[in-house]
């Protein structure tokens, strides 16, 4: 599953990276507008929640896809996550980072690492329709896990992933999703358990916990792109993607392995964090707008398929 989707690259860079799918996508490089009369100030933003149809979603409809792939996707459990860009010297550019998945009302779950700065991370989810919703907050376990919960205000209408009451069998086919840099819409991998680690090391002092092993069966294989996205069976999410074998030029591979976080172990401090966090302070619904009113805000000369980070030694 190739695909010229952006790497999100750590400072040592092992070899791990994500799955894509081969699709070529022409970026948003300039301010688009729907018709709609988009909110720059709090108050116009606090209406937008009360009535969320009155913004119609933004507007694709001149993008360009040209899929090499045949099994593009359009799915309604996910978006993709964009970020302000924690290295740019412009602090208002935004870039695409990862995927995120809808698990519950305002809540979302994607891996740790795409997350940046849980205290005072900004951006906003975006679905393949055009849909936004600014980010809230969110939320982590430890640096040790590689799962974040995302809680947003109001903007997308989304169907959910169910939580998993057990871990996955041995030997199950799931099916891994997730956006690129540069696709506006979702691939999709076959893959296979093949082990439960309780701890899997990505790097020389860095490790992850509670980690599902994968292996691809076909050719769609680990890529620049997607961390983050849903490992699922039926509609039961069991992981979030984290890593995947060193594959530099984007080649198919079968029967190549990927490490995903699983979510059986943490579904009771899930529950536990969407019942007690459901209400949106002041200060979230700032972070929200802002992150909300970027996505309207691209300008002409800021690129969208390019990001590294020092944070993570994943790319995602």
């Amino acid at each position: 599953m190739c695909s010229r989707f952006f790497s999100f690259v750590g400072a040592l860079l092992i070899g791990l990276m994500p799955f894509t799918i081969p699709v070529h996508a022409q970026e948003i490089t300039k301010e688009q507008d729907s018709g709609g009369k988009w909110p720059n100030t709090i108050s116009e933003y606090r209406e937008l929640q009360q009535n969320p149809e009155a913004y119609p979603p933004f507007n694709l409809s001149n993008i360009n896809l040209e899929a090499t792939s045949t099994h593009p996707v359009v799915d309604n459990r996910i978006a993709a996550l964009w970020q302000f860009d924690p290295e740019a010297e412009d602090t208002k550019k935004v870039v695409r980072s990862c995927t995120a998945n809808h698990i519950e009302g305002k809540f979302w779950i994607t891996a740790r690492h795409c997350v940046t700065s849980e205290k005072d991370f900004l951006g906003y989810l975006e679905q393949s329709d055009g849909e936004v919703a600014g980010v809230e907050n969110t939320y982590t376990i430890s640096e040790h896990h590689d799962l974040a919960l995302i809680k947003v205000g109001r903007g997308i209408s989304a169907q959910t992933f169910d939580l998993p009451e057990e871990k996955i069998a041995i030997g199950k086919v799931l099916t891994l999703i997730g956006y690129g840099g540069s696709n506006d819409f979702s691939s999709i991998a076959r893959v296979e358990s093949v082990a439960h680690l309780d701890k899997f090391n990505v790097g020389f002092s860095t490790y992850y916990l509670d980690v599902l092993e994968t292996v691809s069966l076909t050719d769609s294989r680990s890529c620049n792109g997607d961390s983050g996205g849903a490992v699922f069976a039926g509609n039961t999410i069991h992981a979030v993607h984290t890593a995947g074998a060193i594959n530099f030029d984007c080649s198919p591979g079968e029967g190549k392995k990927m490490w995903h976080s699983a979510i059986s172990p943490h579904t009771a401090w899930i529950h536990q964090i969407m019942s007690s966090e459901n209400s949106t302070s002041v200060e979230e619904e700032q972070r929200a707008f802002e992150g909300f009113r970027s996505r309207y805000r691209i300008a002409e000369d800021q690129p969208s398929a390019t990001f590294s980070s020092s944070l993570s030694p994943l790319s995602s």
